[in-house]
């Protein structure tokens, strides 16, 4: 059974499986059991008290309530006094509530906090910060998510252009339907990939995944829309903290000359050779694109 579920969900998973122990079970099981709980219907709202064992040496001390019965859970606020931990969540037509009364959760919470705002780029320090700050109620959670909010930066891009693909100067046209965008990169900030599209809202986005510490980067981009005129690309980066702002690009795509072949030489015209792979030199004016060779 259990290669079965390494096999399926790997090695670090993905907490749709859980696997509780049997200290957990019980006492869950005895907070329940001993749990007093009543119910006042005030003006707007509901007051629920919970009065629950907090004892030595439990570590399992959170309670979940579930209410039924409300017209449209989702509108209501939770608000909680006296707990440390508190959030709801909306399934359905019930509102599932979670309170935990141990002070433990909120130095967990600061601990996972401060591990993010030294190391941001720590794999899972972010994801780890944000789930424990989670379970806080809202007036101990704000302080620590405007620590992470102030380090969880998406990055930036200074500017990007259409460039010369040899001599990487700004060309202002092109006579092919695909171009050179050299885009500059925030470095304070880093950046997990670009999304190019040819539309402001992003749509049908072209991904480039980004190494790190790079300061520029040069993208041979090809134009889904093949006609000429002026062409327009819209870029941003994009992080584990969301998207950045968006920069963009311009460039005239004008129609090529036409290409007429004057001649061609095998072997700069050699009438022999014992060669197997042979050189083919091209005569011809026009703007060529590509080329094809069949015997």
């Amino acid at each position: 059974m259990f290669e079965q579920i390494h096999k399926r969900y790997g090695d670090v998973g993905d907490d749709s499986l859980l696997f509780t122990t049997f200290e957990e079970m019980y006492e869950h099981w005895f907070v329940r059991k001993n749990a007093k709980i009543r119910v006042e219907q005030i003006a707007g709202g509901l007051t629920l008290d919970v009065v629950q064992p907090v004892l030595e040496g439990f570590r399992y001390n959170n309670t979940t309530l579930v209410v039924e019965g409300l017209t449209n859970p989702s509108q209501y606020e939770v608000t909680c006094t006296d707990a440390i931990g508190l959030s709801y969540s909306v399934k359905g037509t019930k509102l599932i509530i979670n309170i935990n009364p141990d002070v433990s959760v909120l130095d967990i919470a600061k601990t996972y906090t401060d591990a993010f705002v030294e190391d941001s780029n720590k794999p899972y320090a972010y994801e780890d910060a944000l789930y424990f700050v989670s379970q806080l109620k809202p007036q101990l959670k704000q302080p620590l998510l405007d620590r992470i909010n102030a380090v969880a930066t998406p990055p930036g891009i200074v500017r990007s252009l259409f460039v010369d693909p040899v001599t990487k100067n700004p060309v202002s046209t092109i006579s092919v339907p695909y171009a050179e965008l050299e885009i500059l990169l925030n470095q304070s900030i880093y950046t997990d990939f670009i999304l190019i599209s040819e539309h402001s809202d992003f749509t049908d986005p072209f991904e480039v995944r980004i190494d790190a510490n790079v300061e520029k980067k040069y993208i041979n981009y090809k134009f889904k829309n093949a006609s000429v005129g002026l062409k327009t690309v819209y870029i941003k980066g994009v992080n584990k903290f969301g998207e950045g702002n968006v920069v963009q690009a311009e460039v005239t795509y004008v129609a090529p000359d036409p290409v007429v072949l004057n001649s061609i030489q095998i072997e700069n015209g050699d009438a022999t050779t014992t060669k197997k792979t042979v050189s083919v030199t091209l005569d011809y004016t026009g703007d060529l694109a590509e080329y094809k060779i069949a015997e």
